[in-house]
């Protein structure tokens, strides 16, 4: 019984799209399926150059929510904070993205890594990508760490000096934390 809903994604999902559908909403907003037919019954037009964020807020501008270039702010739990201090003059490489066209070469990061090789380097990965990881901490200095949640990598991110990372989803938390961000 729900009024609206809104997907904040910038690329067409289905799962999304099915979710949407179960709230039986009167209104729908969501990127249009590039394939045909879906059941948004507002299109958010996707415009590649923008921040997240600022698609996020173009979802919301027919309830007259407009971006002011609010800061986006994430907070870490003390106690994953805590978990990770010793990590304070690290240089964090997390490997993953949801998104095939967003992977990078295992051997590109590699030699990333060993380019750096005076520097204190840790790995992190989702699950699809531990095997990746585990061979990077092998054949380079680096250590990889599991953690277990974005809560629990928040904890490592909010530590270290510098993220690099892919596009993706732990790419927004760590410019949310106030920490310096590169993205590939």
């Amino acid at each position: 019984k729900y009024d609206v809903v809104v997907v904040f994604r910038s690329d067409y999902s289905k799962s999304a799209e099915l979710f949407s559908n179960i709230t039986n909403a009167a209104y729908k907003i969501g990127v249009k399926n590039p394939k045909g037919k879906d059941k948004f019954n507002i299109h958010i037009p996707v415009d590649n150059p923008k921040h997240e964020v600022e698609f996020c807020f173009d979802c919301l501008k027919e309830f007259g929510v407009q971006y002011k270039n609010e800061n986006t702010l994430f907070h870490a739990p003390k106690q994953f904070v805590e978990k990770y201090k010793q990590y304070n003059s690290y240089i964090l490489f997390h490997i993953s993205s949801r998104r095939k066209t967003n992977k990078y070469d295992i051997e590109k990061f590699k030699t990333i890594i060993n380019t750096l090789s005076s520097e204190k380097i840790l790995i992190t990965a989702e699950p699809d990508d531990f095997k990746n990881a585990t061979i990077l901490a092998e054949q380079t200095k680096a250590t990889f760490i599991r953690t277990t949640s974005l809560i629990d990598l928040s904890g490592l991110i909010q530590n270290i000096k510098l993220f690099i990372t892919l596009d993706g989803g732990a790419m927004h938390v760590a410019p949310a934390l106030g920490i310096k961000t590169i993205s590939i």
